[in-house]
């Protein structure tokens, strides 16, 4: 029987760490905007709910994580400069 094998791991606990943890098939990161239909249950919410969790499952299919498409948003939104110094700072001091 392939079960009955010893090679060692039966004991190791800590064998599937690196694995992300995952709901029903999907990534754990794609699931939270089911949080926020809960908190704010209706139909609005769940349509972009599950809009948002299709996108990265589609996304993740494409060797894309979650995790790194919240980074290239993050990043889009931020723009190319980055400056040294807060945009109020600066323009408090102008004269």
């Amino acid at each position: 029987m392939a079960n009955n094998i010893d090679d060692g791991t039966a004991k190791v606990i800590w064998r599937d760490s690196a694995r992300e943890l995952r709901f029903l098939g999907i990534n754990y990161v794609a699931v939270f905007p089911l949080v926020f239909w809960l908190l704010h249950a209706n139909m609005f919410t769940f349509v972009m709910a599950i809009t948002v969790i299709v996108a990265l499952t589609v996304l993740e299919r494409f060797k894309y994580s979650p995790m790194v498409v919240f980074r290239l948003v993050r990043c889009f939104i931020g723009g190319k400069v980055r400056y040294a110094k807060n945009w109020n700072e600066m323009k408090r001091y102008r004269s």
